[in-house]
């Protein structure tokens, strides 16, 4: 996976609008994840109902 700025994974968000998008949390760390090591990037599993 080719390594992208949180601009441009922002920017990918195509299903919902610019705020949404800009609201969204990235994690605080995205500069060390290994993307290029990814398949895709998502939240940490969040508690269940």
């Amino acid at each position: 996976m080719k390594t992208l700025s949180e601009q441009e994974i922002r920017t990918s968000f195509v299903n919902c609008s610019k705020g949404e998008a800009k609201r969204l949390a990235m994690p605080k760390d995205l500069g060390q994840k290994p993307l290029e090591d990814l398949d895709f990037l998502s939240p940490a599993p969040g508690p269940t109902r």
